[in-house]
This record gives structure tokens, C-alpha cells and sequence, in this order.
């Protein structure tokens, strides 16, 4: 199967169409068309973020074909539940910004040949030929390589990335969502659902590669009293709710409150950021 098929098949599966999945993606339709016949080759960017709105890893997209794209490629040597390891090429000059991925997600990269600047855009480390560095994958991250330079890139997934809070079933639609919906009408914030298919859509309802959430648009949280900083932090992120942040918001609910703060201080939502340091 082509790396068009696989998305077609994927799209199709979790009930997107062309403009759906171009949208969430923030990619072109006419560009997503030509991915899906196999006219065109994406760049290394535009894979991850339509593999993240379908909520699979990279490395289930691209299999064992190289991917090309300013100068850098990408092949996928090894992918299980928790790790994907790729070999990646960059010319000299090259350089290459990743999105951050899974939280608590890390990245080990040895280098092959050559040396590259990588790690946190904000402070990238210094990597020549026989390193191996590390470094937290959840945040946007950099490989700028000064050299012609081979990489191996490892990308290790959290054991816990799913939570006994969520709701697991096999198609998500009216039926169930209205199942779902009364209890976040009955006073739950947030239901993170993990759906085989998806076929529904409502008002309060956001999709992203985190999963399904059901939200309460009438949510309300009290930050008065005297509270400890986890506490704290946990009640901001609720009362600061952006539906950009909705896996933040779940995450402080249901008490994975570093994740979720790791989450926020990584967005550009300055005044939640502002709140969160009120009590530190």
C-alpha cells in the first residue's frame, strides 16, 4: 500500500473527508489530493501533521520508503508501541523543526557522520560524529546540521498514554455521544473517548491526535482558598480552558498535573502561562 492509499484508507476509516482532513491538518485540499493519488511527494512536516490528525505515528505512514524534503530524509528503521527509529539524512545547512510529540515523549539521536545542533529550539545541543544526546520530546525541537551529517533518531513513547479515565469503544457516534454527553451535562468537565472510528460531530466535540473530547461548555472553577501549588496549577488549567489545550485540561483533571503543565508552558497562551506562576 502507497503512502497515498494509507491515508486515503485512514481518512476514510475515521470518517473525514478531503476538506476535513486538510483543515485539521492545515494542509492545502488540492495538495492532500495530489498526496492521496500518489502525484506528488509531502514533505517531512506535512506526514507528521496528517499522521497526527489521524492519530497514528509517522513511522505507520511512511513504512520503509524514504521521505525527502529542504534538504533532510527520514527512513524508518524499527516502529513498536513504544518507540519508532529512524535514519535521518541532512545535507549541509540543513535544517529541520519537529513538532512536539506525545507528552513525556523522549529523543535520543546518535550521530553517524557528520555533526548537527539538536534538541529544544530554545537550547539545542552540540552533537558531532560518535555522540548521543537526549532530550524531551514534547516540546518543538531543532536539527540544524553544519556538516553533511547521518542521524539516528530514536523517539521513546511514555508507558502511560492512556489513563483509566478514558472511554474506549469501537465507533463513535450519535448514539454514543449522546450516551457520553449526559454525564458531562450531569457535571463531568471533560470525557477523553479512544474510538476505532469515528462518525460524529457536535458543538462540543474536538478532535485532534490525542483522541475524541466531549467538553463542558459551561465549565466553571474556583481558584480562591487555600490550596497547595498542585492544586493550584490543576484549577488554572481548568479555568483558563482553550480548546487548543484541551489535552491539557483532561490531563489536570483527571491529576497528571505536570503533563499537563508541560503542555501549557509549551503553548503560546501567555496569560494561562502568567497564572500558572501566580502561586510559585
Amino acid at each position: 500500500m502507497t503512502l497515498g492509499d494509507k491515508i486515503k484508507f485512514l481518512r476514510e476509516n475515521k470518517g473525514l473527508n478531503l476538506s476535513e482532513l486538510a483543515k485539521k491538518a492545515g494542509v492545502a485540499k488540492s495538495t492532500l489530493f495530489k498526496i492521496e493519488e500518489n502525484k506528488t511527494n509531502p514533505t517531512i512536516n506535512t506526514i507528521w501533521a496528517i499522521a497526527d490528525v489521524l492519530g497514528v505515528a509517522f513511522g505507520e505512514l511512511v513504512g520503509e520508503g524514504e521521505i525527502k524534503s529542504d534538504g533532510v530524509s527520514v527512513v524508518l528503521i524499527e516502529k513498536t508501541d513504544r518507540f519508532e527509529s529512524y535514519k535521518m539524512t541532512l545535507k549541509e545547512g540543513a535544517e529541520y523543526i519537529a513538532k512536539p510529540h506525545f507528552p513525556g515523549s523522549k529523543e535520543k539521536i546518535y550521530v553517524l557522520k557528520g555533526g548537527v545542533m539538536a534538541g529544544s529550539i530554545d537550547n539545542p545541543e552540540k552533537a558531532e560524529e560518535g555522540d548521543l544526546i537526549e532530550f524531551g520530546a514534547d516540546k518543538t525541537h531543532i536539527y540544524k546540521a553544519a556538516v553533511k551529517s547521518t542521524l539516528i533518531v530514536t523517539i521513546f513513547y511514555p508507558e502511560k498514554r492512556y489513563f483509566k479515565e478514558d472511554v474506549f469503544i469501537d465507533v463513535f457516534d450519535e448514539k454514543e455521544y449522546k450516551r457520553l454527553n449526559g454525564l458531562v451535562s450531569s457535571g463531568v468537565a471533560i470525557i477523553r473517548v479512544i474510538a476505532k472510528e469515528d462518525k460524529y460531530d457536535a458543538g462540543n466535540v474536538i478532535k485532534n491526535e490525542n483522541g475524541i473530547f466531549i467538553f463542558n461548555k459551561n465549565m466553571k472553577t474556583d481558584v480562591s482558598g487555600t490550596l497547595s501549588i498542585r492544586e493550584y496549577e490543576r484549577k488554572v488549567i481548568l479555568k483558563h480552558f482553550r480548546k487548543e489545550l484541551v489535552y491539557a485540561a483532561y490531563l489536570a483533571l483527571i491529576g497528571e498535573v505536570e503533563a499537563a503543565k508541560a503542555l501549557v508552558l509549551n503553548s503560546e497562551f501567555t496569560d494561562i502561562k502568567k497564572a500558572l506562576n501566580g502561586k510559585n
